[in-house]
């Protein structure tokens, strides 16, 4: 039976701050939107851990220390790599600003180690109860100048980019006052990744190059907590998704799935 890895992956984790978090960027927005003019800026941590298959699947590749030459990696480090890649296990900063667009809708710009994220929504809302429906598109910028992925040993994602498009559906209440904000939903996903792939190896070999060509799928549910006065607010949201990975990489077709966990911390400044 699989288990949750996390403990396996946190040192990991914190050495690749500001280098991971694609798959686990938060929402960390309430689900009222902002009135026209208003502005909200945030500035936290958040974090992203593999558990099940996937979690088993980085273990297994990193374990397979590659001692001799070797034309490519086998596909047990393939999948392992892939897993790596898409659901992107680690810690990364988190900012973001929003702004209120009038008629009951919002616009926010977001950044999480090595993507950027903007999106819209529009909210049915009242004094205490609201429910909002956005869309986000995000850009995964390559990760140039970072050292070797602290998850995998060997490997190099530095010419690695994409795109992603993801659908958010929130629910959610505040209390008189605007103190305490409470706000749950669903959010699905879509990523494209493309780029090169870098197998470090033992000298005099080379490096070992090979393509990524790959897309990830994910299903997630979250929930978040604000408590604040007037203008700041403390929050804090967790998201756990299904994430569904599959392509091709150094020449191998590889799949491989599992849930995420994705906590976030942040404090909030509304003006």
């Amino acid at each position: 039976m699989h288990g949750v890895r996390c403990s396996a992956l946190l040192p990991g984790a914190l050495a690749a701050v500001a280098t991971s978090c694609a798959g686990g960027a938060p929402l960390m927005h309430p689900a009222h939107v902002l009135s026209q003019g208003r502005t909200r800026f945030a500035a936290g941590v958040a974090a992203n851990f593999a558990t099940g298959e996937a979690a088993d699947a980085i273990t297994e590749a990193d374990a397979e220390r590659i001692t001799a030459a070797v034309d490519k990696p086998s596909a047990t480090y393939a999948t392992g790599a892939l897993a790596v890649a898409a659901m992107a296990p680690g810690v990364a900063p988190y900012v973001s600003g929003r702004v209120g667009l009038g008629y009951d809708a919002e616009g926010g710009l977001s950044y999480t180690g090595h993507a950027m994220r903007i999106d819209a929504r529009y909210a049915l809302q009242g004094d205490s109860l609201a429910l909002s429906a956005g869309m986000g598109g995000s850009a995964l910028l390559a990760r140039r100048g970072t050292a070797t992925n602290a998850q995998l040993g060997g490997l190099n994602l530095e010419g690695v980019s994409g795109w992603g498009a993801d659908v958010p559906i929130v629910v959610g209440w505040r209390s008189s006052g605007d103190i305490v904000w409470w706000w749950g939903g669903v959010r699905g996903g879509y990523e494209k990744l493309r780029g090169t792939v870098t197998l470090n190896v033992p000298e005099p070999q080379d490096p070992i190059d090979g393509d990524i060509d790959a897309r990830r799928i994910s299903i997630a549910a979250l929930t978040g907590l604000a408590v604040g006065f007037r203008h700041f607010h403390a929050a804090i949201e967790v998201q756990g998704a299904y994430q569904d990975a599959q392509g091709s990489l150094w020449d191998s077709s590889v799949k491989v799935q599992g849930m995420t966990i994705s906590p976030a911390a942040a404090i909030l400044g509304t003006f």
